[in-house]
This record gives structure tokens, sequence and C-alpha cells, in this order.
């Protein structure tokens, strides 16, 4: 009983340096794929930095990596001109209008999201129970499925009059949100959403 708790525990990290440590650490081990959640608008230049040589690294070992972005971070040149890198060495990035929570996931076998959704500064959790992380791996392919190219746009259907991002804000706020809280969620200004 012990040695399978050992096989199913949820390992806490605190702290950035320990996140960014394991972040690493994994990327280094990393023989098949690492797949990410991204939010938000931007991304702190020092991250971008600092995950470039993993990354590259990565890509040469033929490891696939595949990001999936706010369409927000559109608007942060810092954030766009990384996902371009990212794209022409071979990694894939795609956008969505609201994307839930930070995720990653390492070769199927081990994912990160935030302690407390919504709240990266809380710290991390270490998630190597594999049928919790095959269920997250399996949303993010289903949610990479349904999600834009980067460089594309996606035709509009000829029934959908309402666009992506402005469905994702009415529903937000139909649910009760304000619009202080839906640009949060959204990586917008208050503005944007309001004029949305």
């Amino acid at each position: 009983y012990e040695s399978a708790l050992q096989h199913e525990r949820i390992v806490t990290h605190t702290s950035v340096t320990s996140i960014q440590a394991r972040l690493e650490q994994l990327a280094l081990g990393a023989t098949v794929e690492c797949v990410s959640f991204n939010p938000g608008r931007a991304h702190k230049p020092t991250d971008m930095e600092a995950s470039k040589p993993l990354n590259q690294r990565a890509l040469e070992r033929g490891v696939g990596i595949r990001c999936i972005y706010q369409d927000s971070f559109r608007h942060d040149p810092g954030t766009l001109g990384y996902a371009r890198w990212l794209t022409e060495l071979g990694g894939e990035v795609r956008t969505m209008p609201l994307v839930p929570q930070n995720l990653v996931i390492v070769d199927r076998q081990v994912a990160l999201l935030p302690r407390t959704p919504g709240k990266p500064e809380d710290g991390a959790a270490e998630i190597s129970t594999p049928s919790v992380v095959e269920a997250l791996a399996d949303y993010f392919d289903a949610v990479w499925a349904t999600s834009d190219p980067f460089g594309t746009r996606a035709p509009a259907s000829p029934d959908v009059e309402v666009p992506a991002l402005t469905r994702q804000v009415l529903t937000l706020l139909a649910s009760g949100v304000t619009d202080e809280s839906a640009a949060k969620r959204l990586g917008l200004w208050a503005r944007t959403v309001r004029r949305l």
C-alpha cells in the first residue's frame, strides 16, 4: 500500500525557484513531447529567455513541443517574438480566446499545474498519477484540436455571426463575473472587455 502511495503522490512546489528547477529537470529528461497551456497576455522576458536553450535542445533531440497560448498574447511583442522563434525551430503554437490555467505535461507522465487555480504565485502541484496525467493529456489534445494554428486565422463559419472572443466575453459576463474579472481571465484590458 505504501509503495502504491509513493507512485500516486503529488509533489508540491511552493517557490518559483523550485518550479523552475523542476521544469528544467523535466525538459532535460523529456524524450517524446512537452505540451503546455499558457494563459494571459504576456510572459516575463526572463522566463522566455531562460526556456529558450532548454526548448532548443529538446527540439534538437526530437522532442515535440506544443503550446497553446491565449489570443491576447498577440498584443505583446516579446511573447509574439518568442512564439515565432519556437515555431521556426519546429515547435508548434496554437491560440484560443481563453486558456483556463497554466499546465505543463511532459511525456504524458508528469503534469504541473497551479496549486490554486488562477493564482500561479501560490506554487505548483506536480502530479505523476498515470490516470490523472492521461486525463489531462487527453484534455490538452481536445483543446489543441479546436484551437487556431499560430500564424493563421481559422475562417469563420458562415452560420456563426459572433467572433469567438466576443462569445467568450459574453459567456463570462452572463455567468455573473465583472468586467474586470472577465478581463483578467481573458488577458485583456477592462476597457477592451467593455467595448466588446
